[in-house]
């Protein structure tokens, strides 16, 4: 008799081979994790395989939304935690976890608070804790409309809140940053596209000055970013140069020149 799955971890995994065993050592506590893996072309799948035989293969779409969903109708727990391969779920975090999901008044879902580091450094401020994530689900209870990369995942349900922080180690060096950045801005174009964006002549002002400012002026100074010192200061100008990206990006894009 097959033991009884109640929690599932789902994780997107793609060339992750220098963080993903950090990460799947911190979700060894669940029942089962499943792994879905978008055409890795270094170690990673090997790396999986000492911890879970259930690893799905599929296309590196541009929304990474998709292939969650697909983790998340292969799972067999009754719960479902969605984790990234550079996060890492502490211990008191996991204990409250399994705590949460044996109530008999457990919520449909639950959001909780993520610890941002970014190049190196826990951001404290500019808006970047709590972070609250909703990550923790029942089964069938959460999906993604796959709509957008930056999108919330949908709960069917009531939700509630966790206290203790998943740690997020995002960024670890410039290019990296980078490279999210154009990822992002890619997933986002069709998105855009079809809420009606027009970057023009007539708006351009918004777009590309007066918008990125904002962003900037608001995490750095409204948020208190200045007191993560020199780390504060990139994230929020890396913030609001990704916003000018995006929309620089589909400013070309839509005049159909290539990236």
């Amino acid at each position: 008799m097959k033991a009884k799955v109640n929690l599932s971890v789902v994780l997107v995994t793609h060339n992750e081979e220098q963080i993903i065993k950090d990460c799947l050592e911190s979700v060894k506590f669940a029942d089962e994790i499943i792994v879905v893996d978008t055409e890795s072309s270094d170690k990673t799948v090997e790396i999986v395989k000492k911890y879970t035989q259930k690893i799905l293969i599929r296309p590196n779409e541009p929304n990474p939304n998709v292939n969650m969903n697909v983790g998340f109708e292969a799972a067999k727990g009754d719960w479902i935690l969605l984790v990234a391969p550079d996060e890492r779920v502490p211990e008191k975090l996991q204990k409250e976890i399994l705590l949460t999901i044996s109530l008999a008044n457990a919520k449909d879902g639950y959001y909780m608070p993520r610890k941002n580091y970014f190049l190196g450094k826990w951001l404290k401020h500019g808006g970047n804790y709590p972070d609250w994530q909703l990550r923790l689900f029942k089964k069938g209870k959460g999906y993604w409309k796959c709509e957008s990369v930056h999108e919330e995942l949908t709960i069917q349900g009531e939700v509630g809140y966790l206290k203790n922080p998943l740690t997020h180690y995002s960024y670890s060096s410039l290019n990296e940053l980078l490279k999210k950045i154009d990822l992002y801005a890619r997933g986002d174009f069709e998105f855009l596209k079809n809420r009606g964006w027009k970057v023009k002549p007539t708006n351009y002002f918004w777009f590309f000055i007066l918008r990125p400012f904002l962003i900037f002026f608001r995490k750095y100074f409204l948020k208190l970013g200045f007191l993560d010192g020199v780390e504060g200061l990139i994230f929020a100008i890396s913030s609001a140069y990704a916003d000018f990206y995006r929309s620089a990006y589909f400013w070309n894009k839509s005049r159909g020149r290539s990236d």
